[in-house]
């Protein structure tokens, strides 16, 4: 088999960091990060001092004590994957967020009159630094929403607040901001997790912040654990089991880093999706009498507002992060608990973010390196919540 003696250069737009032993490869133009094994850093060190396939190849046999032949297929293989994904070479590979990892999505549908609807005021709030204010059109739509809203810091209207109006027309329900349409429904059990998204997202949009991650945050009042996991990992239960066992709730879904590198609190409430009822009812037996609600991905969940409320010190200037833990649902494991290295940590929080590429650049990921490389982290194996969450009590 005949191989090139040489690949391209590396992209212009591949920034390379190093923790540890391992090596991040962060992406300016996707807003990626990428993690290299051991052999691939060296590859990849080895190329950037523009050696050829060959040379390479020898330098990894002399290395490893292992024949040329052996392994130079290997090392093809791997530039050939540097190619793909645009690691190597000129050509660019845009980073196109699908429908199934955004959260919510705003579209102005059409206009509509506000002045001629009959409205009831569900309340002003502030949620981060982002003030709202949400009006009903009836009673049966005031009933939903209150639930949803009740926890957060009531606040004045202002010129900046969010004004947002559910009201029925037809069959359908309209939510309307300044006269436009930002989303409609079919029925009462959809309108929680459209205002729930909309209130979350906006906040942390406007938010000052150094990143945004998808996790939660428990807190004993002296630091953070981190939760972060992709949909259905068990974060959500896990961060409401430990509710129930006293820890405070400063966030569920969306985690922010502030630039002096704290946790800043966001507790909105607790989506739990339908298979994790039974499991949470033995640390919350109420969950069965709670209403369901249908999110736009067609999936149902309870929501359950936070307790256990932030003290003003909390609430101004966060928390630092003591851990960070990746829960992981297992049937074929006991649960337990396994360390794992910074830079698999960091490669784990970007890929399970919702929006985190708007954060992220050279300068972001050098602050972010800087940040996780004394922080312990860990992947949790779930088989019994209640031994899963005192896991992560021992780490606070």
């Amino acid at each position: 088999m005949a191989y090139l003696q040489t690949y391209p250069h590396q992209n212009a737009a591949i920034r390379s960091f190093s923790i540890e032993s391992e090596l991040i490869l962060f992406d300016d133009f996707s807003k990626e990060l990428a993690l290299l094994n051991q052999t691939a850093s060296e590859i990849w060190n080895l190329h950037r001092k523009k050696l050829s396939v060959d040379e390479i190849t020898k330098c990894l046999s002399k290395r490893y004590g292992l024949l040329e032949e052996e392994i130079i297929s290997d090392v093809a293989l791997i530039f050939e994957e540097w190619l793909n994904l645009g690691f190597i070479g000129d050509k660019i590979i845009a980073n196109d967020l699908s429908d199934d990892k955004k959260l919510f999505s705003l579209k102005y549908k059409s206009r509509v009159n506000i002045d001629k609807l009959k409205n009831l005021h569900c309340g002003s709030f502030q949620y981060l630094d982002s003030s709202f204010c949400i009006n009903a059109s009836s009673v049966s739509i005031l009933k939903i929403i209150i639930p949803i809203i009740s926890h957060l810091r009531e606040t004045g209207s202002s010129s900046n607040t969010h004004e947002v109006t559910i009201h029925e027309v037809g069959n359908r329900f309209e939510f309307v901001k300044l006269g436009k349409v930002l989303a409609t429904c079919d029925s009462l059990n959809e309108i929680a997790p459209i205002i729930n998204a909309f209130i979350l997202i906006t906040g942390y949009q406007e938010a000052d912040n150094l990143s945004v991650f998808h996790a939660g945050a428990i807190s004993d009042d002296n630091g953070v654990v981190l939760l972060s996991g992709s949909p259905g990992s068990g974060k959500s239960t896990l961060v409401a089991a430990l509710m129930c066992l006293g820890k405070k709730v400063f966030t569920d879904e969306v985690s922010i880093l502030t630039h002096d590198k704290k946790i800043r609190p966001a507790p909105g409430v607790i989506g739990l999706k339908e298979g994790s009822w039974d499991v949470i009812e033995g640390f919350l037996p109420s969950i069965t009498a709670m209403p369901i609600h249908l999110r736009q991905d067609d999936k149902v969940v309870k929501y359950i507002q936070p307790c256990n409320l932030l003290n003003n010190n909390q609430l101004k200037y966060g928390e630092p992060v003591k851990a960070i833990v990746f829960p992981v649902y297992s049937q074929e494991f006991d649960t337990h608990i396994e360390k794992i290295s910074s830079a698999e940590a960091l490669v784990r929080l970007t890929k399970a973010g919702y929006y985190t590429s708007q954060t992220l650049s050279t300068n972001t990921v050098t602050e972010l390196i800087a940040w996780i490389h004394d922080i312990p982290a860990f992947e949790l194996q779930i088989n019994d919540l209640k031994s899963a969450a005192d896991l992560v009590a021992e780490l606070l």
